[in-house]
């Protein structure tokens, strides 16, 4: 259990009232005050100093390749017939990451106890594992079907990871790109132009007017870029500041979604998820609005996140899945009809799966194209920036050349 410390108004009277609740998660801590007629304003866990000497604060969040990796090795560990707690011995034998192997180790110790491997992570901690893998293991569990559960877990952080990795790298090339164009851009402005200026106005000869015009457009750049650099990053700091979390991350998404290509990518990365993580639980016998309140907390993209708590809302008073889907444009109609026929049909976890196939091709084709358009743009960019710098040193001297 962790503790929080919460700031809420009591019902009966209306003051201001602050204590400390334990439970498993915020949301948990919120209900439970709810039922004693309290108010939430604020719940925060409470980092004490013997959080830091347990060292549940300094352990990390699995990474999604990690997470394929136990799921993939416990899996079959399990399928052999060996139990889950030497199970857990063998994968921590194997591990050398320190971090990695404190977290096998903290679970090793409860499942020990007798406590089920679902409620092992969660006694580890709210942030080790996504509360998808969870849920999932809680149906593994109570099914009697853990390596199954455990194996299917697998393939969806391998799936996951496959696409997140050609996803960021569509991001490394123009990245390196812009970094490099920078540099040479400070190396020219910085070493070239003020010397090839001071020869210039020794010589006494008549400059260009594009030199001119270059170099002066240099120079405003250079006094601006520290204003320009100074300004975004306070803008950036006031909005972190006084905006949400939710507000400040739903209008950057909101931003992304409007770029393109780079916003086609998103979208069908983010419905990819959706529809896997959504056929898992529902197959697994997860209520559909229980599926859709784990969903919010999994897709990692605010606007979709607006979208499947307005679904969750539209659907506790009795309207259909397709027309609370529709909200905020998201998700695209082909994806709303599919579910709609599937529920019809009674063959929803198999559409859903027959539809995240096709997602996940598109998002490999966008994730192409995006690479494809990057690739020459940023060098066009950099190669009109840097011939232009170029043209405006050689220019004067080929004017200095005799004859």
């Amino acid at each position: 259990m962790i503790t929080f410390k919460y700031k809420a108004i009591r019902s009966k009277d209306g003051k201001i009232v602050t204590g400390e609740f334990q439970g498993i998660n915020a949301e948990e801590v919120k209900q439970n005050l709810k039922l004693q007629y309290l108010i939430p304003i604020k719940i925060k866990e409470n980092k004490t100093i013997d959080s830091y000497i347990n060292g549940s604060i300094f352990i990390p969040t699995l990474s999604t390749k990690v997470l394929s990796l136990f799921c993939r090795q416990l899996g079959i560990i399990l399928s052999s017939g060996i139990n889950i707690i030497r199970g857990l011995e063998i994968i921590e034998v194997q591990i050398s990451d320190k971090n990695i192997k404190k977290i096998i180790s903290k679970l090793l110790v409860e499942v020990a106890k007798g406590n089920p491997l679902s409620q092992a992570f969660i006694s580890c901690g709210n942030k080790i594992a996504p509360i998808l893998l969870i849920k999932m293991l809680e149906v593994g569990e109570s099914t009697g079907k853990l390596d199954i559960v455990l194996d299917d877990m697998a393939n969806y952080y391998e799936s996951e990871m496959i696409l997140m990795e050609k996803f960021k790298k569509a991001l490394y090339y123009p990245v390196i790109l812009a970094i490099l164009g920078i540099v040479m851009f400070m190396f020219f402005t910085s070493m070239v132009l003020p010397e090839m200026q001071a020869m210039l106005k020794d010589s006494e000869k008549e400059i260009p007017f594009f030199t001119t015009l270059v170099f002066n457009s240099v120079d405003v750049i250079k006094k601006a870029s520290v204003y320009i650099i100074g300004i975004s990053i306070f803008i950036f700091l006031i909005l972190k500041k006084f905006l949400s979390k939710e507000t400040f991350e739903f209008y950057k998404d909101s931003i992304l979604l409007n770029i393109p290509l780079l916003n086609k990518s998103i979208k069908n990365m983010v419905t990819a998820r959706f529809l896997k993580s959504a056929s898992m639980m529902i197959e697994c016998g997860i209520s559909i609005i229980e599926t859709f309140e784990i969903l919010e907390k999994l897709l990692g993209n605010a606007i979709a996140k607006k979208c499947i708590r307005s679904s969750i809302d539209g659907m506790k008073i009795g309207e259909p899945i397709d027309k609370t889907l529709s909200s905020y444009n998201f998700f695209d109609s082909m994806v709303i009809d599919m579910i709609a026929v599937g529920i019809e049909t009674g063959e929803l976890t198999k559409i859903m799966e027959t539809t995240y196939d096709y997602y996940i091709k598109q998002s490999e084709i966008y994730i192409s194209k995006l690479i494809a358009m990057a690739e020459p743009i940023f060098t066009i960019i950099i190669g009109v920036v840097l011939s232009t710098i170029i043209m405006a040193v050689t220019l004067p001297i080929f004017g200095m050349l005799p004859g």
